[in-house]
């Protein structure tokens, strides 16, 4: 429903919704959001309006127009507005810092679509009809440029930032950024120390695959014992990726992977070399026993075929072997270790050929699911009628060995 309203010097104005964006910089999120929401109401209550809709890109830097791609917030705002309605941001620099003509072409493009877009800081309407206005076009230009020159600046001191940190790293020094979930930087000795517990869990996790050789195996072992994600993502749990990203990682054998290649010896090892490489030489030759997923064609029975144990969804799962590609539709939720009801998987052709059959004899199975219980089917004659031959054979036996004649043998068994 629009909320409207009638301004004695212009047109009903539509819609008004808010879009709010913060880079990576994780100290000045609280404050960010709280500064634009305030703006954002500020402006509605004196012009006597009310917010529609507010989206929000967390996180996103807007210097290489990321805020902008397909699934961004900004995006689906962007998608949702229309001809007469009002988009309210803090400043250019929330909407762009990429370029200053790359920023203002991006700007018309939305405003030509009948929508006004109002920097709050410093109070700038844009609209399709006052676009190219001095007033407006150099305050927008001005404001693009700074934004832009400010992230390249960034840019560049972040990038000088994290070559001194390589440098460091290649002599040996550890340093305090994205360590593994086993790991803890400690901020008075500036070492880097393991969290025993997690760890332990490390070192489990590559033991049972050494012992079972099935990463779903040990997801499915860590699941059903219930033992703790250790990702460092709330409300993560056990999956297969994680697992084999886990199980691949070699800072489990002290390397840092900030470099290229990883420098050695950087973080404490927790897992023996000899056991890292046992399990990188299984998960190469256990790759060429799966098909990439690019490789797989459709499964024509999604949301049809369920598990006759746990009733979840089928699955196709295509496996590689010498003698070619094998497809098997199996439980859906047994193959993402979320169940363990234990059913067998079907081969897929042999399950789908059956159901074309069915379809192209729809009649026949009609007739056999709809038969009257009163006469007798087709299968129940035939079965009856191999009952005679087999009860027939078994008497000529028993004849056969009580009777003494020879003859009389040589003639029952020709019969």
């Amino acid at each position: 429903m629009r909320n409207n309203k009638t301004s004695d010097t212009g047109p009903v104005k539509g819609r008004v919704f808010s879009y709010l964006r913060w880079s990576s910089d994780r100290q000045s999120w609280g404050d960010s959001e709280r500064r634009q929401n305030e703006a954002a109401e500020a402006w509605c209550a004196r012009q006597g309006l009310s917010l529609a809709g507010q989206a929000k890109d967390e996180g996103v830097s807007a210097f290489t127009g990321k805020n902008r791609r397909q699934g961004s917030a900004l995006d689906s705002l962007l998608k949702t507005v229309s001809a007469g309605d009002i988009l309210l941001l803090e400043d250019n620099d929330r909407f762009s810092r990429e370029d200053t003509v790359t920023a203002l072409s991006s700007l018309r493009e939305i405003v030509r679509k009948g929508v006004t877009v109002v920097f709050l800081k410093t109070g700038v309407e844009v609209r399709a009809d006052n676009f190219n206005d001095p007033s407006v076009l150099f305050a927008n230009f001005f404001q693009s440029y700074l934004g832009h020159a400010e992230s390249a600046k960034k840019s560049v001191r972040v990038k000088a930032s994290w070559d001194a940190r390589k440098a460091a790293l290649k002599k040996g020094t550890p340093m305090n950024q994205n360590l593994p979930s086993w790991l803890r930087w400690n901020s008075e000795t500036k070492q880097v120390l393991v969290i025993d517990e997690r760890a332990e869990i490390v070192r489990r996790m590559f033991k049972l695959y050494l012992e079972t050789r099935s990463i779903r195996r040990v997801t499915r072992q860590f699941i059903t014992e219930g033992i703790p994600c250790i990702s460092k993502r709330k409300g993560s749990r056990w999956t297969n990726t994680y697992i084999h990203h886990t199980l691949t990682n070699r800072s489990v054998i002290g390397d840092c992977l900030h470099t290229n290649p990883p420098t050695p010896n950087i973080f404490p090892a927790i897992v023996a070399e000899k056991d890292f490489y046992a399990v990188a030489e299984r998960l190469k030759v256990g790759r060429h026993f799966t098909a990439a997923a690019r490789k797989r064609d459709a499964n024509l029975f999604v949301g049809l075929a369920v598990c006759s144990k746990c009733g979840r969804p089928m699955n196709k799962n295509t496996y590689r072997r010498p003698s070619g590609q094998r497809s098997y539709l199996v439980c859906g939720a047994g193959l993402h270790d979320s169940s363990d009801c234990g059913l067998a998987g079907v081969r897929y052709e042999v399950f789908e050929k059956s159901f074309a059959f069915m379809l192209t004899h729809s009649v026949r199975v009609r007739e056999a699911l709809t038969q009257d219980g009163s006469s007798p089917s087709q299968l129940a004659l035939f079965q009856g009628q191999l009952g005679t031959v087999q009860n027939r054979a078994n008497k000529l036996l028993t004849e056969l060995r009580e009777d003494d004649n020879p003859s009389r043998r040589v003639i029952l068994a020709r019969t």
